[in-house]
């Protein structure tokens, strides 16, 4: 017997009385279908908490990452006819201010510079990777070369990293578009440099000759 079934049980009755809640208390069916949809999400994640292997890792996590973005798109909704847009505010954008579109979504966070990060954690994923298999791996004289394959790795992200920083968040306005292609330009030099000292430290070595 599951022994999380108890909490899975109250977790439907819950997510159910929410939702029958909701559905009383808001007026439109675009509301309630996102509110709904997003309680949906969440709870079906949570009948993936006690699962432990790695397609159910990601199912748990993709539903729930599903069920913050229609919970997203709801208080979106909730406050798209609510904005002041008149007086001080006429010709400012807000975002999500008046449209609540998957489109509009990703557009949004692209000029924030979302897709900049993501190089982040898959370099830091990398790393840890290729750490911990070098712990039991007879390699020696691999290692020293992977810490140069290391900082290319990390070189490289920083293309991304540096375009998130300057040019979407705004930081050291006194860098222009050539500033920031010149400086992701010699990011990609220090990587190659990192990529070559890497190869030679493993000629060195008498690796892969």
């Amino acid at each position: 017997m599951d022994i999380f079934l108890p909490f899975k049980i109250v977790s439907f009755l819950a997510s159910a009385g929410t939702v029958f809640f909701a559905l009383r208390m808001l007026s439109g069916a675009k509301l309630k279908a996102l509110l709904t949809i997003s309680i949906a999400f969440f709870f079906l994640s949570t009948i993936l908490f006690s699962d432990a292997d790695t397609i159910g890792e990601w199912d748990k996590h993709l539903l729930f990452y599903a069920g913050q973005l229609f919970l997203f798109f709801f208080m979106t909704a909730l406050v798209k006819g609510k904005t002041n847009v008149g007086g001080g505010l006429a010709g400012f954008v807000l975002p999500f201010s008046f449209s609540d579109t998957t489109r509009d979504f990703f557009g949004y966070i692209t000029e924030q510079g979302v897709q900049h990060l993501i190089t982040i954690p898959f370099a830091v994923i990398a790393v840890t990777t290729i750490s911990s298999r070098l712990i039991v791996a007879e390699a020696p004289d691999t290692k020293p070369a992977i810490r140069f394959f290391f900082l290319a790795l990390f070189s490289f992200a920083m293309i991304h990293t540096a375009e998130f920083f300057i040019e979407s968040q705004g930081f050291f306005p006194f860098l222009d578009g050539t500033g920031v292609e010149m400086m992701e330009f010699l990011f990609y030099y220090l990587a190659l440099l990192s990529l070559s000292a890497g190869l030679k430290e493993m000629s060195r070595g008498g690796v892969y000759k």
